[in-house]
């Protein structure tokens, strides 16, 4: 019992150079697909090029990350561990950064017609989703001292209606 366990920790599959080569390349090229997705569905201030570009730089990440750890159980734990303390700030950062890494991980593990199919269907849902705007939104950047900010928010409440979301 004690040696299968043994052999199951250790498992470790040898790739070659064109199959890693190819997962990472796939992962690449998804990545891209990502950043288009974001790029076509974020504008004006919301959109961050930083983020973007680093999405793609995520999913080839994640995707060497699972060609290191092949099905060797006890790195798959401590990458686990190692992830878990990730934290995102906003919901649609999450989804993208969770699309980053299922390509990466599906790449990684050679599985490219799920990745591909699944990045296809999730691109065009953003795609469609994210054309749906409302026109009647406006940010209002106010720089001022915070000794007159209930004189600001009187005046921008009173202008608007009171229909204003305060994000500070």
């Amino acid at each position: 019992m004690r040696s299968f366990l043994n052999e199951l920790i250790q498992q470790v599959e040898v790739l070659s150079m064109t199959e890693i080569l190819t997962q990472i390349l796939v992962a690449a090229a998804l990545g891209f697909v990502i950043y288009l997705s974001y790029y076509m569905s974020h504008t004006g201030t919301i959109y961050s090029r930083k983020f973007n570009t680093s999405l793609v730089v995520l999913a080839v990440l994640t995707t060497v990350v699972m060609t290191a750890i092949g099905n060797n159980v006890a790195l798959s734990l401590g990458m686990v561990g190692a992830l878990s303390i990730v934290r995102f700030r906003t919901a649609i950062n999450t989804v993208y950064i969770f699309w980053t890494v299922v390509v990466g991980l599906t790449c990684g593990v050679g599985d490219y017609i799920t990745a591909g199919i699944g990045s296809a269907i999730v691109f065009l849902i953003l795609l469609v989703l994210g054309r749906i705007k409302n026109e009647s939104r406006m940010l209002l950047i106010v720089r001022g001292a915070r000794s007159t900010d209930k004189r600001i928010m009187s005046v921008v409440s009173e202008y608007f209606s009171r229909r204003i979301d305060l994000r500070v």
